[in-house]
C-alpha cells in the first residue's frame, strides 16, 4: 500500500497537494492509528511527497479507508505482492528505509 503520489509542479510557489506539515509525526501516527506497518518511503515524503508505504494488519481496503480519513490530503494505491518484491529485488534501496530520511519519522512510542 502507498500515500503519497504528488501533484506537483516544479519549480510552483506553492507545496504539493499532498504536502503534510509535520509529516515525521502524523504519518506514524496514522500508522499506528490505522494498523499499519510503516515500511520506509521513497523520497523524503516532505513537500515532494514521493510516497510512504505501509503493511496493511487488516484489510488492505479498510486500512486505506482508514488511512484516507487520518491523512486526507494524500492519494493512496495498493500494490500487489509480486510487484513489491519485483520492486525491491530490483532495486536494493527501495523503499528508503525511515532513519535515513532528511527529517527522521519518530515512530509512537510501543
Amino acid at each position: 500500500m502507498h500515500f503519497g503520489t504528488t501533484k506537483w509542479l516544479w519549480d510552483s510557489p506553492l507545496p504539493a497537494s499532498d504536502y503534510i506539515g509535520d509529516f515525521h509525526r502524523k504519518i506514524p501516527v496514522a500508522a499506528e492509528k490505522c494498523g499499519v506497518t510503516l515500511l520506509g518511503a521513497n523520497g523524503g515524503i516532505t513537500d515532494g511527497g514521493e510516497a510512504a508505504y505501509f503493511l496493511p494488519q487488516q484489510s488492505p481496503e479498510a486500512a486505506q479507508a482508514c488511512l484516507k480519513r487520518n491523512l486526507p490530503q494524500g492519494h493512496f494505491g495498493l500494490i500487489e505482492q509480486d510487484e513489491w518484491e519485483s520492486r525491491t529485488k530490483t532495486d536494493p534501496s527501495f523503499p528508503v528505509a525511515l532513519d535515513s530520511i532528511p527529517k527522521p519519522v519518530k515512530m509512537p512510542l510501543p
